[in-house]
């Protein structure tokens, strides 16, 4: 794939995002660079903010019965013996970071169903926020956050049902972020802080065990999710609560929900069949989720992966162990909704958009199934599995597509910063920064070259690239690019930008050889 030349100063904008100032620090800032998008964006805006609060105000006043059997009794039992006290023996199965969140809302409010909501809310916005963060460099950035509030499971979860799983999800998602970017601690405390919210982040295990054994991360920080997660209990430990309570109060949750599940999975099948009842065969579920995991660390655990198939790979881990394990809620594919919306603002193709509406549309029709009683709203669930299984297919089938076209050094390592969206054109200003690969970088070196004997012109022009963005050794840039003769300091800058920020370009998302993205 080659692109035109184009002088400096003419680069496109995608959409009506504004270009990037260059500044690394300047273009960080959340508040600044949404204040743009917001002011070319007027519209939108408007119609989806109106959206969110139409949507949220109409569903405030609903009670689902978790909140009456479950987390109104707590938030009461909060009131009677206050935010601290009320930890010196156990009153509640959740782990105890939620119950600090109630302990500390009844401190602003004594009507349950305010707090309650309210933190349901609070964890929508972690959601959108973690979206924002993965997506930071895409354009859409501020799009996919604003929509996220209006995802059928998001609202469902955060206003309906005032639950918390918004914030385990939303760590989750910060976790891959941080695998994305490489940053291997980062990943692992966003694990432990998942973890201390709800068992269910285990869900994502599978991802992060192939990418630390894959990176060759040292045992070391292997230990910082017990550590994070003993944190988190440490307070409540302190206040009275016993430590024996606190390790395995997890192990208390799975015994007390003993239904086959209303998850999208096969056992919601079985759930229209048999009487809600726990059953020994509940046992070929465990055993066949604990392979899906061992299968799954056998392949990724030595495959390269990109950004894009990191993100893949996180999103079928989100989606496997659901879809086989028993006595599953159908909350527990949140985790899979969000990494599936993310997928779809980050890679922008058919086929992502095609896993995104599979993905949240079997947990749409599910929560629906789920919601309301009757042996007519069982078989919504079950319908929702097959649905989910053809999700799982289509999100293998993506990282199959894509294994041909990875091969070793030749795997950009990309980082959450930098844009998925395809953009294959380098600006180049100035002289060159020192990239980590010498092999897949030796067009920097030339350009530098250059620029060293030219230190009173400023050369800013973009190059034709093929399609794992190296230039051959025709294209010189004396005669690969037009260059634009200006006044400039005596020294070059030394910056490499993509045309997105100020992040060393790296191949685009989405692409094998000799295919153009759509």
């Amino acid at each position: 794939m080659s692109v035109r030349a184009r002088p400096a100063g003419t680069e496109p904008t995608i959409g009506t995002a504004p270009p990037p100032s260059g500044d690394p620090e300047q273009d960080a800032g959340t508040a600044a660079g949404f204040a743009a998008w917001a002011r070319a964006n007027r519209r939108f805006l408007v119609t989806a903010a109106l959206s969110i609060l139409w949507l949220y105000g109409l569903l405030w006043h609903f009670v689902a019965p978790d909140m009456t059997q479950f987390l109104f009794p707590w938030f009461e039992h909060i009131l009677r013996n206050g935010p601290v006290r009320v930890f010196a023996t156990p009153f509640s199965n959740y782990s105890p970071p939620y119950l600090y969140l109630l302990a500390i809302a009844s401190l602003v409010t004594h009507d349950p169903l305010v707090a309650i909501k309210a933190l349901g809310v609070l964890s929508a916005l972690c959601v959108a926020a973690a979206l924002d963060r993965l997506l930071r460099a895409s354009p859409h950035r501020y799009e996919a956050m604003l929509l996220s509030f209006l995802v059928p499971t998001v609202a469902i979860n955060a206003i309906v049902y005032g639950q918390c799983d918004g914030f385990w999800t939303s760590a989750c998602v910060l976790a891959v972020a941080a695998a994305i970017d490489r940053r291997n601690a980062a990943m692992l405390m966003w694990c432990g802080v998942a973890v201390a919210f709800k068992a269910q982040a285990i869900f994502l295990a599978p991802f992060v065990l192939a990418v630390l054994i894959n990176r060759r991360v040292s045992p070391l920080l292997w230990l910082i999710p017990p550590a994070v997660f003993a944190g988190a209990m440490l307070p409540a430990w302190l206040a009275g609560w016993p430590a024996s309570d606190l390790a395995t109060i997890y192990l208390l949750q799975a015994a007390h929900f003993n239904t086959i599940g209303s998850a999208p999975n096969p056992w919601a099948i079985m759930a229209v069949l048999v009487p809600p009842a726990p059953s020994p065969l509940f046992v070929i579920g465990y055993g066949a989720a604990a392979a899906a995991a061992i299968a799954y660390l056998a392949v990724f655990a030595r495959r390269p992966m990109d950004a894009a198939d990191l993100l893949r790979a996180a999103l079928l881990s989100a989606l496997l162990l659901p879809f086989l394990l028993p006595k599953m809620h159908e909350r527990f594919t949140l985790l899979a909704d969000l990494l599936s919306f993310a997928l779809a603002y980050s890679v922008r193709d058919r086929a992502s958009w095609r896993i995104c509406v599979t993905v949240v549309g079997a947990s749409t029709v599910a929560t629906f199934g789920a919601m309301f009683d009757g042996w007519g709203f069982l078989l919504l669930p079950a319908a929702a599995s097959f649905i989910e299984a053809a999700a799982i297919a289509m999100v293998v089938a993506s990282l199959g597509y894509r294994r041909e076209s990875l091969s070793g050094e030749d795997v950009p390592q990309l980082v959450a910063g930098q844009s998925f969206l395809p953009d294959p054109e380098l600006h180049v200003s100035g002289g060159v920064q020192q990239r980590e690969s010498d092999h897949r970088h030796r067009s920097d070196e030339r350009v530098a070259h250059q620029a060293d004997h030219r230190p009173a012109e400023h050369h800013r022009c973009r190059f034709e690239a093929n399609d794992d963005h190296r230039l051959s050794e025709q294209q010189h840039p004396d005669r690969a690019c037009r260059i634009d003769h200006e006044e400039a300091p005596p020294r070059a800058t030394g910056k490499v930008e993509t045309a997105l920020e100020g992040t060393p370009h790296a191949a685009p998302l989405g692409h094998r050889r000799g295919h153009r993205h759509p």
